[in-house]
């Protein structure tokens, strides 16, 4: 609420009626106000006055634009000056108050000050009285006991008088200071009223500089939406480029696969050729075998697991395969729904371009009307100054017919007097002059009637040709106004049309663009696709090797069981020929037995040795090399797996862009289908000044969906880039 309404002094005669916003003024009484004085109330008249003008301004009763801001600075400027006028208010009147503060504090200063003054000279004067009564003491004893006494008892009546007075001047030093409190405290309370005006005041104009950088913000918006429309074009380049540097590392990656690949299995058959070396070693011990044959089991049957998560992880690439060829094959019948779109947007833009040329051609033919009107004006202006002219002749002739019936009359009074003469002459010439005579009359009377007649017909006949003169030249002012006024519109719808023809020729480009963007993302997925089946050959040739490799192990194992056969009969036999060697040469083996038996131990525990390291070296490589193909599969289908989705997300995308970019031309081409079936109509109009009111207003609507669906389409742009920050985060 307002506080300026509510003041503390004593009513005076009001003035509702003149104040700007319908506020008392101040006292009317001219006498000056002190401090002290009870009239002057917590404010002053001069801050009442300016006070009074803080009431709100009437808005400026113009049209309302939506980019027009000199409503805003005139409205801020305003109010800045109302805030400087309140502030150098405040400061008058804190100036005011504490100049009649400090003269009030002076004046009584003064008054105390030569009232002290006054004390102390009488108390100089008594001191003075008092020394020489102490004189006169001296010399009178008795009357100096007296004198001191009384000179005693009116010091302690002047030490009374002083405390008194020292007693008052502390009550009015007490007085002064909380008169000083109050004039502070009204002080306080003025600058705080002042402060929440001010306040208010700015509250004002930062709503007012807010709906400013809203506007501002708007602005740059409607700035900065083609930028960052070019911006993301650019972003889905670097984004294709990007897209195909990482399609040639996969390209490289898979390559260097296949040959890390076929280099494992050449190991793996220089391995198995090891392996059947030594097989022919091993024939000596039956145990070492059959430990080979157990390790080999366990390898196989890891082969085989291996294999079938092979198998497992095949089948999840031919069902992404499958899916992926559902989703190109619904793109492509997209692609072409796509196209024929277009191709009816294509009619349909044609269609409009010949609408729009028959409406040029109308306006032409308009235009030929109008110069034709002017050609009739200029007919009915020559009409009319022939029609002067033949009423310059009729005038003519009229004083011509008058000077004849002048001429007539003199004649009728020749002929009278003839017929006066000759009467007593002959009576029936009389008479036949008096027929001829009065016949001559009716000719003359009738002649002159005609003439009067036609005199009135062509004065109605140039009054109403004047008449329609002016109505014609009102006629061709009005249809010259409202050719101006058409061919501003026109000018004006042409430049929307051309603004609009601008924006369909950007939307198509944009359209080309996202189609040729849509073809290669085509032509990268086909790629994908062909590395796919590449791939799952290459997994259909491993899956042949891994078989072909268990039948290659499987043959080993039953060559090794061959040999561990003939290993075995081997040992029987000599066995058989030791014991008859052992019945022959007993001696020889009882002397030879201990260093053979050292030897053939050392021999043999070499051996193992050496096969042993041998063996755990190639399978630990070999797992090694397992693991090592593994993880590069594995992270190979995450790449692919990667890969595939981000291409889905862009491929969604684009559909989702492309379809909004549909929706958009899809409302320009009504837009124009719009304004050209309103150019049409305002073409047949009667009024046009009222149809390009309309137009105007229409245009302005336009203008005004055009700002809301440039928003949609920063909105869009702002997800978009939220998206892709998203993406790259991830």
């Amino acid at each position: 609420m307002d506080d300026r309404r509510h003041t503390n002094h004593a009513p005076a005669e009001q003035a509702y009626d003149t104040h700007p916003v319908g506020m008392p003024p101040g006292p009317v009484d001219a006498a000056p106000l002190y401090p002290g004085d009870r009239r002057a109330g917590p404010y002053s008249p001069e801050v009442m006055h300016d006070a009074a003008g803080f009431g709100p301004a009437a808005w400026p009763a113009t049209d309302f634009r939506p980019y027009d801001f000199r409503p805003y600075h005139a409205e801020i400027a305003r109010l800045r000056h109302r805030l400087a006028s309140a502030h150098a208010a405040n400061n008058r009147q804190a100036t005011e108050i504490r100049r009649r503060t400090e003269q009030a504090l002076a004046q009584q200063k003064n008054f105390w000050v030569g009232k002290i003054e006054t004390l102390q000279q009488r108390i100089a004067v008594l001191q003075h009285e008092s020394q020489r009564e102490q004189e006169n003491r001296e010399q009178k004893n008795a009357a100096i006991d007296k004198q001191l006494a009384e000179a005693r008892g009116a010091a302690h009546a002047l030490n009374r008088h002083i405390a008194t007075l020292k007693h008052e001047l502390k009550h009015v030093a007490l007085a002064a200071s909380s008169e000083q409190q109050e004039l502070k405290r009204a002080h306080d309370s003025i600058v705080n009223r002042h402060h929440a005006a001010i306040a208010e005041q700015l509250a004002t104009i930062e709503s007012l500089q807010q709906q400013m950088d809203d506007q501002d913000e708007i602005l740059e918006h409607w700035k900065t939406a083609q930028e960052q429309a070019v911006q993301l074009s650019e972003w889905y380049e670097t984004e294709h480029e990007r897209e195909r540097v990482r399609y040639t590392q996969l390209v490289d990656e898979f390559a260097r696969f296949r040959s890390k690949t076929s280099e494992a299995f050449a190991v793996c058959e220089d391995e198995i050729e090891t392996l059947e070396a030594t097989v022919g070693i091993l024939q000596t011990d039956h145990e070492i075998v059959e430990l080979i044959n157990a390790d080999l089991d366990h390898l196989a049957d890891k082969r085989e697991s291996e294999i079938e998560q092979l198998q497992a992880e095949l089948e999840a690439v031919s069902e992404e395969k499958t899916s992926l060829i559902e989703t190109v094959a619904g793109l492509k019948s997209t692609s072409d729904d796509f196209d024929a779109s277009l191709f009816a947007k294509d009619q349909e833009i044609d269609a409009t371009k010949r609408l729009a040329t028959e409406a040029q051609r109308q306006l032409e033919q308009t235009r030929r009307e109008n110069k034709g009107l002017a050609s009739q004006n200029d007919q009915l202006r020559h009409r009319a100054a022939d029609l002067t002219n033949e009423i310059t002749k009729l005038q003519t002739e009229l004083a011509d017919a008058k000077d004849r019936a002048d001429r007539a009359e003199s004649m009728r009074l020749e002929r009278d007097h003839q017929i006066r003469e000759i009467q007593s002459a002959a009576r029936a010439a009389d008479a036949n002059a008096l027929l001829r005579a009065n016949e001559a009359e009716q000719q003359y009377a009738v002649e002159l009637q005609r003439l009067e007649d036609e005199l009135e017909r062509q004065k109605q006949a140039q009054h109403s040709d004047s008449q329609l003169n002016g109505i014609d030249q009102a006629k061709v002012t009005e249809l010259e106004h409202a050719l101006a006024a058409s061919q501003r519109a026109v000018t004006a719808s042409s430049t929307e049309n051309d603004r609009l023809q601008q924006t369909i020729d950007q939307l198509h480009t944009r359209l080309a663009e996202l189609q040729r963007a849509g073809e290669t993302k085509a032509d990268r997925v086909e790629l994908l696709e062909d590395t796919l089946s590449e791939l799952r050959h290459d997994a259909s040739n491993h899956q042949q090797e891994n078989v072909q490799l268990r039948a290659d192990l499987a043959e080993l194992r039953s060559q090794l069981a061959e040999s561990a056969d003939r290993i075995a009969t081997a040992q029987h036999t000599i066995s058989q020929q030791t014991e008859a060697l052992d019945q022959k040469s007993q001696q020889l083996e009882q002397l030879e037995q201990s260093r053979q038996e050292r030897d053939v131990e050392a021999f043999r525990s070499d051996l193992e040795a050496e096969l042993a390291a041998k063996w755990q070296a190639q399978v630990t490589e070999l797992e090694q090399n397992q693991v090592t193909l593994r993880e590069r599969h594995h992270q190979a289908q995450l790449a692919q797996q990667q890969t595939i989705e981000s291409l889905q997300q862009q491929l969604r995308e684009r559909i989702a862009e492309r379809d909004s970019l549909k929706q958009r031309d899809d409302a320009s081409g009504e837009q124009i289908r719009t304004l050209q079936s309103q150019l049409a109509d305002w073409s047949m109009q009667e009024s046009p000044v009222e149809e390009v009111k309309r137009l105007s207003n229409e245009l302005s609507r336009c203008i005004s969906q055009h700002a809301r669906e440039r928003e949609a389409l920063l909105w869009r742009i702002e997800q978009l880039q939220t998206v892709r920050a998203l993406g790259r985060a991830a």
